[in-house]
C-alpha cells in the first residue's frame, strides 16, 4: 500500500541523470526538517550519488535540473538511465521512488520495455514507485511538509486529496487551488502509474483524518473493478469528484499517447462513476465548485431537499437543478410552513 514511507521526514531528493552529486544538508525551521539534496556537477554512477546520503534514505525523486529544462522545452530527460538509478536506490534500501522523466510506455516501442524493467526493479527490492512520466507528490502536513514537485510553490493546508494522471492538468488544479484560497492536503501526479494508482491513493485516503475530499483528474480506469469497489465504500463517508478526459474518439487517442493510458467507452465511465457513487466534473471549473461546497459541509444523509426562497424564479431553477440530479423536493407540512410563515414576514 502507499504507506508512511512517502510520508516520512528523511527525504532525499537525488538527481538521477548522468551526472555527479554532492552532499548539502539542509535544516528548515522545524529541526525534524532534515533533508539531503544531491546537486548536480559531474558524472559519476548512480549508485555513488544515492549513497552520497550518509543518513536513512526513505525516497527518492528526481530533481535533475538539466530535465527539469529539457521537459520544459518539451524534452523527455534521459529514460534509459532510470533502471540504473533505481537499482541503486534500492540497494541502498529506498523505499519509494517519485520518476518524473517521460519517455516510457507513453510514447509505445522502447518506452514499453525501459518501463517494464524499471517496474521490475522496483517489485525486486520492495519499492514503490510514483510515475514515471508524472509531475512528483507533495503533503502539506505541517510535520511533513515535503514539496517533491516541480511546482514553484507548497499550497497551503487543508482537506482536500488531489490526483492526477497528467503533470500539467496537476499543476493547473493547483494553480486553481491557490487562486480559490482552497487547502490541499496532499497531491500526486501519478503519471503512467504502472506501479501506484489512483485506487492505491484512494484506500490510503479512505483512512487518512486529513482528508476530506478527493479530487481525480484520470484519462483512463486500469482496473475498473477494484475502482468501483473501493469508491462505492468511500463515497459513504468522503466525497470523490473525477473530471475523465478521453470522452470522445479523438480525446481518446490523445490520452493513450499522453500517458499510455486505454480510455473505454465514456458511457461506460459515466456509469462507472455513477455507481459507485462518485460525482463527476465536466469541467476543472465545476471540480473546484464541489471542492468549496463539499468540505464545508456535511454530508447529506437522504435525497430529500426542502427549498426556501425569498423569489419565486430562483426557487423554480434550484427545484429543476435538483430533481435533474436525481433529488427529491419535498411539500413542507403544514406546521412547519406556518412556522416559517410566523418568522419570515
Amino acid at each position: 500500500c502507499v504507506d508512511a514511507r512517502l510520508r516520512e521526514i528523511d527525504l532525499v531528493e537525488a538527481g538521477l541523470g548522468a551526472c555527479r552529486s554532492r552532499a548539502r544538508e539542509v535544516h528548515g525551521d522545524d529541526a525534524g526538517d532534515r533533508r539531503i539534496l544531491l546537486e548536480n556537477t559531474d558524472e559519476v554512477p548512480a549508485e555513488e550519488r544515492v549513497g552520497a546520503a550518509e543518513q536513512r534514505v526513505v525516497a527518492a525523486a528526481e530533481v535533475d535540473e538539466q530535465d527539469r529544462v529539457g521537459r520544459a522545452r518539451g524534452g523527455r530527460g534521459r529514460p534509459a538511465e532510470q533502471a540504473e538509478a533505481g537499482e541503486a536506490c534500492g540497494r541502498k534500501g529506498v523505499k519509494g521512488l517519485v520518476v518524473i522523466t517521460a519517455g516510457f510506455a507513453e510514447i509505445g516501442g522502447d518506452g514499453i520495455e525501459r518501463e517494464r524493467q524499471l517496474l521490475e526493479i522496483v517489485r525486486r527490492h520492495g519499492m514503490r514507485m510514483v510515475g514515471p512520466n508524472c509531475m512528483g507528490v507533495l503533503n502539506t502536513d505541517p510535520s511533513i511538509s515535503m514539496l517533491a514537485t516541480f511546482s514553484p510553490a507548497m499550497p497551503p493546508h487543508g482537506p482536500v486529496a488531489i490526483v492526477s494522471q497528467s503533470g500539467a492538468m496537476g499543476q493547473s488544479i493547483l494553480d486553481y487551488a491557490a487562486e480559490l484560497g482552497i487547502g490541499i492536503s496532499q497531491f500526486v501526479s501519478v503519471g503512467n502509474k504502472p506501479d501506484v494508482s489512483g485506487n492505491d491513493l484512494l484506500e490510503y485516503w479512505a483512512d487518512d483524518p486529513g482528508v476530506g475530499a478527493i479530487l481525480m483528474y484520470l484519462e483512463s480506469f486500469g482496473n475498473p473493478k477494484r475502482f468501483f469497489r473501493i469508491a462505492k465504500s468511500l463515497t459513504r463517508r468522503k466525497p470523490i469528484f473525477v473530471v475523465k478526459a478521453g470522452r470522445t474518439a479523438a480525446g481518446a487517442r490523445a490520452a493513450s499517447s499522453h500517458t499510455a493510458a486505454l480510455a473505454g467507452t465514456d458511457l461506460a465511465a459515466d456509469v462507472l462513476m455513477r455507481q459507485s457513487g462518485v460525482i463527476r466534473a465536466q469541467t476543472v471549473e465545476e471540480l473546484f465548485d464541489y471542492a468549496m461546497a463539499f468540505p464545508r459541509l456535511p454530508m447529506p444523509k437522504g435525497d430529500r431537499v426542502a427549498i426556501i426562497s425569498n423569489a419565486g424564479g430562483p426557487a423554480i431553477i434550484i427545484a429543476d437543478a435538483c430533481e435533474s440530479q436525481g433529488l427529491r423536493v419535498v411539500e413542507l407540512s403544514p406546521e412547519t410552513q406556518r412556522a416559517i410563515r410566523e418568522r419570515v414576514p
